[in-house]
């Protein structure tokens, strides 16, 4: 079918900014959907939008009930979007969901005083049950996710070996994984809405200050007593 052009981007953009989704849900939708891609095997990842099916939709690391809220919504954007077009121009929910991320990336540089613009390449399929291996995309269930702070049931060397695999799985550079962890702290994608690391008092602004307080030099870290995986700063 007829991919969507600027015109429709930028209606489906109005359509997700009136829907009441945060910052928040909509960052850690896109997410979900795009990490678990594998440069290895070229497996995972946005294209197919599985995170709408088992067994993405119930695993842990990706919230369920607060991702069912979202992709609920998404899917009555699709949904009217589709029904009103008479040329068989269709948005898929694998673009969509990259979509909602992009706004909600320009939308927080705003907040923080900086016009941004997102590019954004449709073209992505949505994928149906009967197309998906339960068990074979199993495999691809995160133990943990630095990026959004997900602890899952790593041990605390064994989480940080993962975030660094799981950047180069992702074929990150590593101040793209850098800006990528601090972006998604300020941005409130911390799994389970913690807050640990954000590092700011204006979370929902893509600013900086995740860097700015992390790095300063009269902050002095130390291990926390109750537990071996946090450290508070002082």
């Amino acid at each position: 079918h007829p991919l969507v052009g600027d015109a429709e981007i930028a209606e489906l953009k109005g359509h997700i900014r009136e829907s009441g989704m945060s910052t928040s849900q909509m960052v850690t939708t896109a997410w979900a959907s795009a990490s678990t891609y594998r440069d290895t095997d070229k497996r995972g990842g946005a294209n197919g939008a599985r995170l709408q099916l088992a067994p993405q939709k119930d695993w842990a690391v990706n919230q369920p009930a607060e991702l069912a809220t979202v992709l609920t919504t998404l899917e009555g954007i699709q949904a009217k979007f589709n029904a009103t077009r008479t040329d068989g121009m269709k948005v898929s929910m694998a673009d969509l969901i990259v979509l909602a991320g992009n706004v909600a990336v320009e939308d927080a540089a705003q907040k923080a005083g900086h016009d941004v613009s997102v590019s954004f390449s449709p073209g992505r399929t949505d994928a149906t049950a009967e197309m998906t291996d339960v068990v074979s995309f199993g495999d691809l269930q995160p133990k943990s996710d630095g990026f959004r702070n997900y602890v899952g049931d790593d041990d605390a060397q064994a989480l940080t070996e993962n975030m660094v695999n799981h950047a180069d799985l992702l074929t990150l550079t590593a101040p793209e994984m850098t800006v990528l962890v601090g972006g998604m702290r300020v941005l409130g994608a911390n799994h389970g809405n913690t807050n640990h690391g954000v590092f700011t008092d204006r979370p929902g602004e893509l600013t900086n200050d995740f860097f700015v307080n992390l790095l300063d030099m009269s902050v002095e870290w130390e291990q926390s007593s109750d537990n071996a995986q946090l450290y508070n700063g002082k």
